[in-house]
């Protein structure tokens, strides 16, 4: 097999952490015995993405695997789809300090799958180390349309379902704020505001930044003090960021 190669990061992460990742991950690819096209250089913008695109059409590929090196929306992954062959989506695990994810891989295949399957494009996808050695076996199985294990749905109990059925009810009285837009390459963050009241019953009410932003400004100095004593309760550190953008 001819397989293509897209390593994909964002330079908002740890980018010398998502090269040295990629690396690795290349190497793996170099041992499966596949003829390699692309390389592990990090495709970190649309030009870059472009280009790996063009070269890769010319290549004539029979499959590609996209190293997800750190997080990326998915306007780093979705248009691969136009090579129209296979794709894998390699996840990279990392250690969890209790700070911020060094490259947070998890969440960026799961942005490029939900936006791969949004415009029917199947993929195969793997989570794992370079170093694991469970990693050849899961990219050939995913190559070949292995589907990934479901678990079971649970059937509710009466309790539950009533429980649900309370929700549902509660559900189609309310009415729901969403100030602004999805940023691209986020699809999950949409919505169709008619499906949803007509499914599960909530009303959307849109409203936009600017007019948000101008209705908190003409709000009374007066007012906003109740609130900032209540949101000081519950969220520490408030009086360490910038005041006037916290009132």
């Amino acid at each position: 097999m001819r397989a293509g190669v897209v390593a994909v990061a964002r330079p908002t992460f740890d980018v010398e952490f998502a090269a040295e990742t990629a690396r690795r991950a290349y190497r793996v690819l170099e041992g499966t015995g596949w003829e390699l096209a692309g390389s592990a250089d990090l495709v970190m913008d649309g030009d870059g993405l472009d280009a790996a695109i063009s070269d890769l059409s010319a290549e004539g590929i029979d499959g590609l695997v996209v190293l997800q090196a750190s997080f990326a929306d998915s306007t780093l992954v979705a248009p691969l789809s136009a090579l129209g062959v296979p794709m894998v989506l390699w996840a990279f695990p990392e250690d969890r300090t209790g700070g911020r994810l060094r490259i947070n891989s998890l969440c960026g295949i799961n942005l490029a799958g939900y936006a791969l399957s949004l415009g029917d494009t199947t993929y195969g996808f793997l989570y794992r180390d370079p170093d694991d050695p469970a990693v050849s076996q899961e990219l050939a199985d995913a190559f070949a349309g292995s589907p990934a294990s479901k678990p079971r749905a649970a059937h509710a109990d009466g309790a539950v379902a009533e429980r649900a059925a309370e929700i549902a009810a509660r559900l189609r009285d309310t009415k729901v704020g969403v100030i602004g837009d999805r940023p691209d390459g986020f699809e999950p963050c949409g919505f169709d505001a008619e499906l949803t009241a007509s499914v599960i019953g909530p009303r959307i009410e849109k409203r936009e930044l600017p007019a948000t932003f101008a209705a908190a400004s003409a709000v009374a100095p007066v007012e906003i003090a109740p609130l900032r004593e209540t949101v000081g309760e519950r969220l520490a550190g408030i009086d360490d960021v910038d005041q006037e953008e916290v009132d």
